[in-house]
């Protein structure tokens, strides 16, 4: 019977998932972390397609990556910070804001008042895409 060969896979990334999760909740992009485990990006990209369970990992960190932005946002949002709602809104969703940004932004110089919004509504301001 023919051994098994051991990939990268199987020896840098499927043992650390766990790893790979923390890092991406903590805000590492994907190519911190293949080259953390010391992976390149030719061959990370791979096995992504290849191991859906790495997939999934990555998948899930981010959304937990965004809601603990949206939360940082929403509080400095109530805080006053304009321009970090405004910059973030445009990068998580340009089609969006980028129209917006050009139409609403007589609404900024008026003082737009976000602590009066609520967190479900800047919550829905980041995260609707319609």
């Amino acid at each position: 019977m023919a051994k098994e060969r051991m990939t990268k896979y199987k020896t840098h990334i499927e043992p650390f998932l766990d790893t790979v999760q923390s890092m991406r909740i903590d805000g590492y992009t994907e190519r911190d972390i293949h080259n953390h485990l010391g992976v390149g990006h030719n061959a990370w990209n791979k096995y992504k397609k290849e191991h859906p369970e790495l997939q999934d990992v990555l998948r899930v960190s981010k959304k937990e990556l965004v809601s603990k932005l949206e939360d940082v946002l929403y509080n400095k949002a109530l805080k006053g910070d304009n321009t970090c709602l405004i910059f973030s809104l445009k990068s998580l969703h340009p089609k969006k804001y980028v129209e917006l940004t050009k139409v609403e932004s007589v609404n900024v110089n008026k003082n737009v008042d976000f602590s009066k919004l609520s967190k479900k509504e800047i919550k829905e301001l980041l995260t609707n895409e319609d």
